[in-house]
């Protein structure tokens, strides 16, 4: 998988446009923060298959990981990405046909492009920085061509999520970098969850193991998960051992009872 930035930058918006090439060759074209892609072309780790149990290979290693790289948020929309390619190339081209989608956490408007490309019915953004959703996620989905009838922007806090949406609403939830934030909020973005998924829906959930900068990680929120039993959890994706700090992408579906 392959990011490439335009050399042109609006320096009203500080920002970049850029294209996300995947392994199937696949390219999403975006709208970024400047600062989100450093260099030209940036190798991102590439999976060969979604099951955590077959070994991937990696393009580039990251080796390290700093709390004060703004662009560290992006190699989790990386990773749901190419999770997703490989997905829709390997298991089912026919995953998002028809499908309801709800983006939140880091939200940038990439996997929902990919979904709405691949056949899903609409999508729902959600971003509590609307300065990000109205320099970057409105254009990324124009760029793409996204008609408006098909995708829905909402921000502010939250709850704004329960109040916009039905309950149950979602047959997909992409949650990028969800964790990224206190452990008081865990039991809030757990609830938000189990109202806005669908019976038979799935969640992809991208987080690293532990953060710097806050208190948020993916064992404690695991177990929260567990203990209150409305979900199960199953690992699709591991970044490198050589990742400081490793960056998994959980599914996560409704328990049968």
């Amino acid at each position: 998988m392959v990011l490439q930035s335009s050399s042109e930058t609006s320096q009203v918006a500080a920002s970049a446009n850029c294209e996300l090439t995947m392994e199937s060759g696949r390219c999403i074209r975006y709208v970024a923060p400047a600062h989100a892609n450093p260099s030209k072309v940036t190798y991102a780790e590439s999976v060969t298959s979604m099951d955590s149990d077959t070994s991937h290979r990696a393009i580039r290693k990251r080796s390290s990981y700093d709390a004060s790289d703004s662009s560290d948020d992006w190699e989790g929309v990386n990773a749901i990405c190419q999770t997703l390619d490989t997905a829709l190339k390997h298991e089912c081209e026919d995953m998002f046909k028809g499908k309801d989608v709800l983006e939140i956490g880091f939200c940038t408007g990439l996997p929902s492009v990919l979904a709405l490309e691949n056949g899903a019915a609409h999508a729902t953004l959600y971003s509590a920085d609307e300065a990000m959703m109205n320099l970057c996620v409105k254009p990324t989905l124009a760029r793409n061509k996204i008609k408006q009838s098909k995708r829905k922007f909402i921000s502010g806090d939250l709850g704004v999520v329960k109040q916009s949406s039905k309950e149950k609403q979602y047959d997909v939830i992409f949650a990028i970098e969800f964790l990224n934030t206190d452990r008081a909020s865990f039991e809030h973005l757990h609830d938000i969850l189990d109202y806005a998924l669908a019976s038979d829906g799935i969640c992809l959930l991208t987080a690293r193991m532990y953060y710097f900068n806050c208190e948020g990680n993916l064992p404690e929120f695991l177990n929260l998960i567990k203990s209150k039993g409305k979900f199960e959890a199953y690992t699709r994706w591991t970044s490198p051992k050589s990742d400081v700090v490793q960056r998994k992408v959980i599914q996560l579906t409704r328990t049968i009872r």
